[in-house]
């Protein structure tokens, strides 16, 4: 009964608002009563005329504190209207993201939260659940959905409204409809019977893999646009027969998939698709409408509470409806006027605000005067920004909150000045002039950086070829060529399209910087980002940042394939001691040389060199053919989390995995036979059960103290789906008496066996070592791990001789040309060193003509040899 008389109190209230001359806005301050609770603090802002902002806690009826940011203004009244937006369809980018590229595009942003939910799969993280109209085009879009939309008209006034669009796709004449099935949606696995649509919202290329086997249509628009009621039109320009397809500007792509007879398509030939609302009574609307975006959970519609009636109601106290979460809503009240709603709720914070469930949700936006209720993502999604001006925003990650940045969302519903409104005076940039002495130099060389990923996981990268212990290969100057990449940058981050942050220590302040410069940007499978997403600050002590710097991009060639330079330069001279770059991928990792910061620095400023190749930064090299294995045919130990590993039988663990693979004798390790690779039963593989995480350890006994030790391998390792994992690091350790171990600092070589599952690693250490005992530690990534062969390599034994002195006796005379001779005939055979010796005339053989120098050196006739 309660709910009943708060809902009917609620809505007599926002009748009695919208016949009223004027709408105040409802705003809570410490000791107002909301919804029969009091606020325990509360404080207000105005962000603009007719923009309020208020945020207010309170207890609720179950003790819960709970932390409300509500925005509200009404389109009617005031110049804001609410803008769907997104940095790039189905990608997935933080609001942060979208407020600030949303500004660069020439909108003056207020506030924003997250929109649609999405899929948080690696493969198409950040492609909406729903579909979404942004200016005017149907921008995503699930073919034939009949679902609620919140639809914006251009004066900003919204309505909630069933939507079920229509379409008529046709190629060539051929009506194509039955097939088509999704509008600018990166689909983990296109369907072989299905056709689907990108155009450049997506990306400059078409998200399906190139490995994928299909027709795809690229088409030259003609005339109409992807709107509700209009048609668009185009003609064939090109036929691929593989995914990846370039998209222009002013170009569709139709994937196909292979099921799909395509045969008779030509290039020139029509291609159209003509959109219209189905639902007469919601035709106006959304062919008016200038953003529309799904609904996916539409708690009140005309006054209507639908979950008291039971729409999406469930008796699970872990169902989305009745969990205390983090919340993103958008209210609708009688008089047009719209309320934006977050609620706080799993805080990391111990005993932090908790949120509300979805019948919450209903009485607080009724209280507030709303009809019309959406909740749209919340959880570790939600988010709110408020705009502080001059491109800066204050905001609040209720959900994930990293490192300040917030999770990558599907798309933003921001609160925008109309640009139709009075402008406000526009910013111009001072113009730029070079000072007398001074010269364009890259300051950034050779200095260092930090590197992290925004939210909360980590950058890796992707081998130790590419990687960067030392924070310096990214500013050392060097690049690599068409024939290498052994310069790359490579960082692979973790699930697809996210953001890394650089801060490049200038290391004293610099005050007159141009451009920042990325070097040998990979542009084409994988290793892809957003130069439209770049955002660069600048900072006196690396603590407190600049706005966000405004650039024009320029792309300059490289004559490497796939990768150019990204050049952005400044429309305002800089002065920073630190940079940061924020810089987001488009696939699962981010592949470049260097980044460069530009600046205008004094002519008679000492030039900054690039620093020689350290050997340390390189992967580790292989044993050379002269190094000596001196681990073959030696015993050693071989254990699991400190445990003796026992036979396979399946009720002990860890064990040997089966007897094919197990210890037949106890020198399996080391005894030469590393068998084939890719062949696992071919009794040269020792596979151990030991479970995800453990530690193994392995202890070789040379039999005697060994000098000059290089090299330690762990050879034929099998990487086999969930199974069994490769090692990718280890630490080797040294010691002589088996007791006390020193650890040895490596380099480290991951390496994989042509066309099979095996993998080798090679650690070569900084220093050589001297040692009996040699421990091999790593963890076992899976619950399997299974090895060929461990070795230990000593240095290659150095080689002396002196030339001409091929007996070794410390003289030169007939007595060595005689055994030239000798050897010559046919008579004796030479050892390495005396053949070495022998070759007094350097020409790569021992023969009559080295000893007949070597008998005129004798005789005086030659000072040398």
């Amino acid at each position: 009964m309660k709910r009943k008389l708060t809902v009917f109190l609620s809505l007599l209230l926002a009748f009695v608002l919208a016949v009223s001359p004027a709408t105040v806005s409802a705003i809570y301050l410490t000791g107002d009563v909301v919804a029969d609770y009091t606020v325990i603090d509360g404080e207000t802002h105005t962000l603009g005329e007719g923009l309020v902002y208020n945020e207010f806690t309170f207890n609720d009826s179950t003790g819960r504190e709970q932390i409300c940011f509500t925005m509200e203004f009404n389109p009617k009244t005031s110049p804001f209207r609410s803008y769907v937006y997104h940095t790039q369809a189905s990608h997935g980018y933080t609001i942060v993201d979208d407020a600030i590229n949303a500004q660069k595009e020439g909108l003056e942003v207020y506030a924003a939260i997250n929109g649609d939910f999405f899929s948080m799969n690696a493969s198409d993280y950040g492609t909406p659940i729903g579909g979404y109209i942004s200016a005017g085009k149907m921008t995503v879009a699930n073919v034939g959905s009949d679902e609620f939309y919140l639809a914006i008209a251009p004066d900003g006034t919204a309505d909630v409204v069933r939507s079920c669009p229509g379409y008529v796709l046709t190629i060539d004449g051929v009506d194509r409809t039955s097939a088509f099935k999704y509008i600018n949606k990166r689909i983990a696995s296109p369907s072989a019977d299905q056709i689907y649509y990108f155009d450049s919202d997506i990306g400059d290329v078409s998200p399906i893999s190139v490995s994928n086997s299909c027709t795809e249509l690229v088409c030259d628009i003609t005339a109409g646009t992807l709107s509700i009621g209009d048609t668009i039109s185009g003609t064939v320009s090109a036929i691929n027969t593989k995914g990846g397809s370039e998209i222009a500007d002013n170009q569709f792509v139709l994937y196909v998939g292979k099921n799909i007879d395509m045969s008779s398509v030509a290039i020139g030939d029509a291609v159209s698709i003509a959109i219209d609302e189905s639902i007469e009574e919601s035709k106006e609307i959304m062919r008016n409408a200038e953003h529309a975006i799904y609904a996916r959970y539409v708690l009140v519609h005309d006054g209507v509470d639908r979950y008291a009636e039971g729409e999406y109601k469930t008796t699970d106290p872990e169902a989305m409806d009745n969990l205390y979460a983090q919340r993103c809503l958008v209210g609708v009240k009688e008089d047009g006027s719209i309320v934006y709603m977050v609620c706080d709720g799993r805080r990391l914070t111990a005993g932090g605000p908790n949120g509300m469930p979805f019948a919450q949700l209903v009485e607080m936006m009724t209280e507030l005067g709303c009809t019309e209720v959406i909740n749209f993502d919340g959880g570790g999604s939600t988010a709110v920004i408020i705009s502080e001006g001059d491109g800066k925003f204050n905001h609040e990650f209720i959900g994930e909150r990293g490192d300040g940045t917030g999770r990558r969302v599907a798309n933003s519903i921001l609160i925008v000045r109309d640009p139709n409104a009075d402008p406000k005076p526009q910013k111009t940039y001072k113009a730029i002039e070079d000072t007398e002495g001074t010269e364009l130099r890259n300051v950034a060389l050779n200095k260092p950086y930090t590197v992290t990923q925004c939210g909360i996981m980590t950058p890796k990268y992707s081998s130790s070829v590419f990687g960067d212990d030392f924070n310096i290969k990214m500013t050392n100057g060097r690049y690599r060529s068409e024939s290498t990449d052994e310069e790359r940058h490579s960082v692979v981050l973790l699930g697809t399209t996210a953001q890394a942050s650089y801060v490049i220590d200038l290391e004293k302040q610099q005050n007159d910087l141009r451009n920042l410069t990325i070097k040998t940007v990979m542009q084409s499978g994988v290793n892809n980002f957003n130069a439209n997403n770049v955002i660069i600050y600048g900072s006196d002590d690396g603590m407190n940042w600049s706005a966000s710097i405004d650039y024009d991009i320029e792309k300059v060639a490289t004559g490497i394939t796939g990768a150019k330079d990204f050049v952005f330069n400044f429309k305002e001279a800089q002065s920073a001691r630190y940079i940061k770059l924020v810089v987001a991928t488009t696939g699962s990792s981010m592949c470049f040389d260097e980044i460069e910061v530009y600046g205008m620095v004094d002519k008679n400023e000492p030039k900054e060199e690039i620093l020689p190749e350290d050997p340390n930064t390189l992967p580790a090299e292989e044993p050379s053919e002269d190094c000596v294995n001196v681990a073959l045919g030696k015993d050693y130990t071989f254990t699991c989390n400190g445990q003796e590993i026992a036979d396979h039988d399946a009720s002990t663990e860890p064990r040997y995995y089966n007897v094919g693979t197990k210890e037949a004798s106890p020198k399996k390790l080391t005894n030469g036979k590393i068998g084939t690779a890719g062949n696992f039963s071919d009794g040269a593989t020792l596979a151990v059960r030991a479970g995800a995480d453990s530690l193994m350890e392995i202890i070789i006994d040379l039999g005697e103290v060994v000098e000059d030790i290089e090299f330690v391998q762990i050879l034929n390792m099998i990487n086999n789906g969930a199974s069994f994992g490769h090692v990718d690091t280890a630490t080797v350790s040294f010691s002589e008496d088996g007791e006390t171990y020193t650890e040895g600092s490596a380099r480290e070589a991951l390496s994989a066996k042509s066309g099979t599952q095996y993998y080798s690693l090679t650690l070569q250490l900084r220093e050589l070592a001297s040692a009996r005992y040699v421990k091999v530690s790593f963890n076992c990534t899976k619950f399997l791990i299974g090895l060929g062969e461990v070795t230990v390599f000593t240095t290659a034994p150095e080689i002396t001789y002196t030339l001409g002195d091929v007996n070794n006796d410390e003289i030169i005379d007939n007595l060595d040309a005689a055994k030239i001779l000798k050897y010559d005939a046919g008579l004796i055979d030479l050892e390495e060193t005396e053949a070495l010796a022998g070759d007094v005339n350097g020409d790569g053989t021992v023969d009559n003509l080295d000893a007949a120098k070597i008998l005129k050196y004798d005789a005086g006739l030659i000072d040398s040899l």
